[in-house]
């Protein structure tokens, strides 16, 4: 699997004129505890699928700088995306997978990203005009949904992860390899 570093490498290493025909997208699989029962924020888009909050992250705020603060730009303009369009903060956040594509109309180079985030303790989301629909599900009401690629499978593994702690170990191992 391709990682957020060497991608990015990779990227900055083409030719600068690429630059302008990269497009970051992130997505944040926001979860909230009731009950001792992980539920999750699921949001339908102006397509009608079910994804998870999240948009389009500027290139330029996180390709500017080191490796070193690579990482921490994108979870910043990640709590930056969601504060605008949810008005809640969220807590630490655990990096999940990346992907890339070629979007073929424009050429343009994706780089996705997906996090897990806990909002605020108490914090309720107030939606904007983003979405068409938004509600909390536990991963059983989760299931049989219409997802963007993958993003069901990462609302699984984060499931199994935070039922049987692992995402302490994820935490760790993000910031060794970021």
């Amino acid at each position: 699997m391709l990682n957020m570093s060497s991608f990015l490498e990779s990227v900055l290493a083409e030719p600068l004129i690429e630059l302008p025909r990269l497009e970051i997208i992130a997505r944040g699989i926001l979860w909230q505890c009731n009950n001792g029962e992980h539920q999750y924020l699921l949001t339908k888009d102006h397509n009608y699928r079910w994804s998870v909050p999240g948009g389009y992250i500027n290139p330029q705020n996180t390709l500017e700088n080191s490796w070193e603060n690579g990482w921490l730009a994108i979870q910043n303009e990640l709590r930056a995306l969601i504060k605008r369009q949810l008005r809640v903060g969220v807590q630490e956040i655990v990096f999940l997978r990346d992907f890339t594509f070629w979007r073929g109309r424009d050429e343009t180079k994706i780089l996705g990203f997906h996090f897990g985030a806990e909002i605020e303790k108490g914090a309720i989301p107030k939606y904007d005009q983003s979405y068409l629909k938004a509600e909390w599900a536990n991963i059983g009401r989760a299931s049989g949904r219409q997802y963007y690629g993958n993003l069901f499978q990462d609302i699984k593994d984060l499931d199994f992860d935070l039922r049987t702690g692992r995402t302490a170990r994820r935490k760790i191992r993000d910031m060794e390899n970021y």
